[in-house]
């Protein structure tokens, strides 16, 4: 008899030449499928002619025995597969039509492929022909989802996730003796290969905790899922789950059904879902798919599912309302830096992550709009009353200002106008709507509602400094930016600045845009590229909402629209004498003590020369340097060289600029004394860092 003791035990023996003879490409811990069975990993699924020819349904009696067969070892690749009554260990084997057509005439047909180098057979599928079985599985599977058991051939591929499912119903025992005679084939041919998923299917009913690689066994196709997304809850159908690998990665895929509205119908479409892996066990709730039979809130659940899928049902149409809630943005870029570190599966999560913005406007919902104007072909949707469901065309977002809200119920809808042709759903299919509509902002900002401050004056009198002392005074950060930050093009202006006031305004953050003469200044007919700048400068301040404070150093020739989006503007007058002298004492207070030696006298010398707050700051640092190389405490002598060789610089820049070359050559000799004062700080910086380089030499 062909399923003997010794034909049982040979599953575990092949020779160790099969491993240079190259593997399969199957992999059955993770449930991957060769293209004779794709699109059912977990599934049976009708085989094509290379493995078994269709036939009619048989009325006939099977022989009541199990036929092992073994994938040949010139089988080019696993969907080419040729198997062999005996094990392969000869190349001149070969399989006929005869032969397999006999095969069909076992109750089942059992396949089996060779694995590792340790003379082992491990089983790959089966074929059940027996009516008698096929009975029974009609019973089991009556209310399983994605099965063909009218096929001539029913055919189960490893890990059996159906057959697991309903296993006790599979093979309990039957009135008649020769049911119960092939029901035992059936577990004898199995048994030990279910056995750890059966504990594995058990320990979830118990705990609720299941491994990664055990993931399917949780679901069952047919039954509600639900998908908890960046805090978005969404519900399909499912109708397969399976293990895959992309990109080196493990994932579990969720092929679901939903319920969602194209323009012109209302119908099911079929969408995928992904669970990165996981180590260890996890509770199957807290993944970002799980099926709803087994959250502990059930109802409560799908109550709220159908009062949004309400809400869907009643912008299937063309409707214009006000928006307030979160929608998604096609035009957000992922940072390249960022871009690298994810896969292409988790770029799309990332991205919907990243796109989603708080928006509150008026709104024009129309699906049909949203894929003509993008040139995008609407998904094509199944009729609730057809079985075959057509894969999207395309699943994605529109530009031009799209939307697609991805909140549970709006928090604010104002109509004005019913939707001419409601359409009618039921409470299931409202549950399974998905949780976004498509259509378009016709003005997605808000009139301003925070302050914006202008400070204008020369440069060193306190500009910044009055920035920061505003943010440290409300509690809240300093977000500071400029115009090299911005960019230069109209397109990089509007991009990084929208950006910055986002953050901000999400931060509740003081923005500082510092040095912003390019974007104040008065508009001209000769300049359009300036032109546009100021104009998108102009547009995007009456719409902000934090606290925001410009710096320029030049007052005049700011554009006159300014005036009325600005809210308080401070002028800064040069600074005085006794400004000046608490600039200086405030430098030397914050030097550690005996560094200077510095009193009153020496203060009131230094305010004769005019200096505003940066010339102060850079004139104390370069004294330092000299002082430092001298090994003696900052005195005034120090702090008058940095002075003069300042004044001197500045005759020669003003000289020049007047094209005046007279006293160009009374000033050679000043400057050269002044030239070798110079090389002599620049020597000490250069001795200092030195210092500081071999310091942390020695440190490390």
């Amino acid at each position: 008899m062909v399923n003997s003791t010794e034909d049982r035990k040979s599953r575990d023996t092949l020779a160790e030449a099969w491993d240079a003879m190259g593997r399969p490409a199957y992999d059955s811990g993770r449930g991957e499928i060769s293209n004779e069975a794709k699109g059912a990993a977990d599934g049976p699924h009708l085989r094509s002619n290379s493995t078994c020819t269709p036939s009619p349904r048989k009325t006939q009696k099977t022989i009541s025995e199990i036929k092992n067969l073994y994938a040949s070892l010139k089988s080019a690749c696993e969907c080419c597969t040729s198997w062999e009554d005996e094990k392969p260990f000869k190349e001149d084997q070969k399989t006929d039509d005869k032969t397999k057509n006999a095969n069909e005439d076992y109750a089942i047909v059992l396949r089996q492929r060779a694995h590792g180098g340790h003379h082992t057979w491990k089983v790959d599928s089966l074929d059940i022909h027996s009516p008698l079985i096929r009975d029974v599985l009609a019973s089991a599977f009556a209310d399983y989802a994605g099965l063909d058991l009218q096929a001539p051939t029913i055919s189960f591929s490893k890990p059996f996730i159906p057959l697991v499912h309903r296993w006790e119903q599979c093979v309990d025992k039957q009135e008649d003796d020769e049911t119960n005679q092939h029901i035992g084939l059936l577990k004898e041919a199995l048994e030990d290969e279910v056995a750890d998923s059966i504990k594995a299917r058990d320990y979830l009913e118990t705990t609720g905790n299941i491994t990664f690689s055990h993931l399917p066994l949780a679901f069952v196709p047919g039954e509600t899922v639900i998908q908890s997304k960046n805090g978005t809850l969404s519900a399909g159908t499912l109708t397969e789950c399976s293990i895959i690998k992309q990109e080196g990665k493990d994932y579990a895929l969720f092929s679901v059904e939903v319920v969602d509205w194209n323009g012109r119908m209302c119908g099911i479409d079929e969408i995928q879902w992904w669970v990165r892996a996981y180590n260890g066990h996890k509770s199957v709730i807290k993944l970002d798919v799980f099926p709803l039979r087994l959250h502990p809130e059930r109802r409560t659940l799908e109550s709220k599912l159908v009062d949004r899928g309400r809400v869907f049902e009643r912008y299937c149409g063309q409707e214009f309302c006000h928006f307030r809630g979160a929608a998604y943005w096609k035009h957000t870029e992922i940072p390249s830096w960022l871009s690298e570190y994810y896969s292409a599966t988790q770029k799309t999560d990332l991205w919907k992550l990243i796109s989603t913005r708080q928006v509150e406007g008026r709104v024009i919902i129309d699906a049909w709009a949203y894929h003509k104007f993008q040139d995008q072909t609407a998904p094509r949707l199944r009729p609730f009353d057809e079985e075959k469901i057509p894969k999207s065309t395309h699943q994605a977002f529109s530009s031009f200002s799209p939307f697609a809200s991805n909140t549970l119920v709006p928090d604010e809808v104002y109509d004005t106008d019913d939707n001419p042709e409601p359409i009618s759903l039921t409470d299931q299919q409202c549950m399974l709507a998905v949780p976004k509509v498509k259509g378009f902002f016709l003005d997605r900002r808000i009139w301003g509602k925070g302050i914006i401050m202008l400070l204008c004056g020369p440069p060193g009198v306190g500009k910044t400094l009055t920035a920061e002392s505003i943010a440290e005074q409300v509690r809240r950060p300093l977000y500071r930016t400029g115009a090299g930050d911005l960019g230069s093009s109209p397109e990089h202006v509007e991009r990084n600045l929208t950006a910055a006031l986002e953050r901000c305004a999400h931060w509740n953050a003081v923005l500082l845009i510092d040095e912003a003469d390019v974007f104040l200044e008065a508009r001209s007919r000769e300049s359009l590229e300036r032109n546009k700048l100021v104009s998108i400068f102009l547009r995007l301040l009456e719409y902000y909402r934090g606290i925001m404070i410009l710096t320029t150093n030049r007052s005049s020739g700011i554009d006159p629209a300014f005036e009325s989006r600005v809210d308080v503007t401070i002028p800064y007058p040069e600074l005085s004498k006794k400004a000046q002298a608490r600039v200086w004492h405030n430098f030397f207070q914050r030097m550690p003590a005996g560094e200077a030696d510095i009193d009153e006298v020496a203060v009131q010398k230094l305010v004769s020369t005019s200096l505003n707050g940066r010339q102060v700051k850079s004139a104390i640092k370069m004294a330092t340097v000299l002082s430092r190389r001298e090994r003696v405490p900052l005195r005034i002598e120090h702090l008058q060289i940095c002075l003069n060789i300042r004044s001197q610089a500045r005759k020669v820049l003003a000289e020049s600029g007047t094209g005046d070359r007279s006293g160009f050559a009374v000033s050679t000799l000043s400057w050269s004394v002044s030239g070798l004062i110079m090389i002599t700080i620049a020597t000490s910086l250069l001795w200092l860092c030195g210092r500081k380089l071999s310091w942390r030499g020695e440190a490390q």
